[in-house]
């Protein structure tokens, strides 16, 4: 608490300027503020309000907790985008491809999924069909072709 003397004349709600005098014990400790004047505390001082001020990692992590959930609760609009966006191009690309494969490899005829090198195992698991055909097959053999 601080005892100030207003002086005479002043009407309420005028500003004025006051000196604060601290009296300061010795073996203290100086510290600064914000203001940029200096104020001494003692170790024992410091030392006592570090450890009142620790909080366990359960506390810190649930304050984050609520301050996010506050702070995503008021963006709406930015949360539904974050879900829809996704979603939304994973359907395009999904029906872009059921249009190419409708448009392009829509073929009546089995194709061989193995294109390695033309070896025995080749032979037997592709049913003698080539590679090749696999990417670059004939039109006048596939019934309904463009």
């Amino acid at each position: 608490r601080f005892q100030v003397t207003i002086p005479e004349g002043l009407a309420p709600g005028e500003t004025f300027e006051a000196t604060v005098k601290v009296i300061v014990k010795e073996g203290n400790t100086m510290i600064s503020s914000e203001t940029g004047q200096q104020a001494k505390l003692s170790v024992e001082d410091v030392n006592r309000r570090v450890a009142e001020l620790q909080t366990s990692f359960f506390s810190q992590s649930n304050a984050l907790f609520r301050k996010n959930l506050t702070f995503q609760g008021k963006r709406r609009a930015a949360n539904c985008c974050l879900l829809l966006v996704p979603l939304f191009l994973t359907v395009l690309v999904l029906l872009l491809q059921l249009f190419i494969e409708n448009l392009f490899l829509n073929r009546n005829f089995v194709r061989c999924p193995y294109c390695g090198p033309k070896d025995d195992f080749a032979d037997v698991y592709c049913s003698g069909q080539d590679c090749a055909d696999f990417f670059f097959y004939d039109n006048s053999t596939v019934d309904g072709a463009l």
